[in-house]
């Protein structure tokens, strides 16, 4: 299988000095389900964000669908970001865009329909995704569970190759987490060769998911 996302020598050093991740080599194939598991702090959303390109990596090189990311133009690296889905732990929802509006932008930047058709796929997105509040509420209104399912029907607008989800089930109770699963598990079943990556901070948090592997992040390593 081919692989979406490959590091290699990865190493992160944040603003204040601190090293992050040390020397990383990992690579994410098409059609796999992962875990990715370690403490607050450790540094998983800091690598999520290093191989779709928010963070520029200290030394080492991030591949994204095979193209060193740091050596291709922004418009490029927009492109391949269109190709990926990606809640984060705190939705990073636009706060002074509806909800509707979040889920509707991907589809005005990287697709040619209609506003009108626009809006009905964004609209079939939250009802896919189990959104109940008003789609006209600004983001700061709602509960942070409710945010992160409406990220996730905007990660899901465009089908994308690879879909992150960074911490997404801390918030939900037992039969909204069961609802959630299902969702997720379809999304990645519906397209063949899709990747799915999931982090947890403990092990005990993904028991009653099946994952193909289970990485984990110690002491500024990912090991398996």
């Amino acid at each position: 299988m081919p692989a979406l996302i490959e590091v290699k020598d990865l190493t992160y050093v944040n603003e204040d000095g601190d090293c992050v991740l040390n020397s990383i080599n990992a690579a994410f194939s098409s059609e796999e389900k992962i875990a990715v598991i370690g403490a607050g702090g450790s540094g998983k959303t800091t690598f999520l964000k290093l191989v779709i390109g928010l963070l520029k990596p200290t030394h080492g090189c991030v591949y994204l669908f095979g193209e060193d990311i740091s050596k291709i133009s922004r418009s490029k690296l927009e492109g391949l970001r269109s190709r990926v889905g990606f809640v984060f732990q705190d939705a990073m929802l636009i706060s002074n865009l509806k909800v509707i509006e979040n889920v509707m932008l991907p589809l005005y930047y990287h697709t040619e329909y209609g506003q009108d058709e626009i809006f009905k796929k964004s609209l079939a997105l939250l009802q896919r995704v189990g959104y109940k509040e008003d789609i006209w509420a600004l983001p700061g209104l709602l509960s942070l569970q409710t945010r992160k399912i409406s990220a996730m029907a905007r990660a899901m607008a465009l089908e994308p190759e690879i879909m992150i989800y960074d911490k997404f089930f801390e918030e939900f109770d037992e039969i909204e987490r069961k609802h959630m699963i299902r969702l997720i598990l379809g999304f990645h079943a519906a397209r063949h060769g899709r990747l799915s990556i999931i982090t947890f901070d403990r092990i005990d948090e993904m028991s009653d998911i099946s994952f193909g592997r289970v990485l984990k992040i110690e002491n500024k390593k990912l090991v398996e």
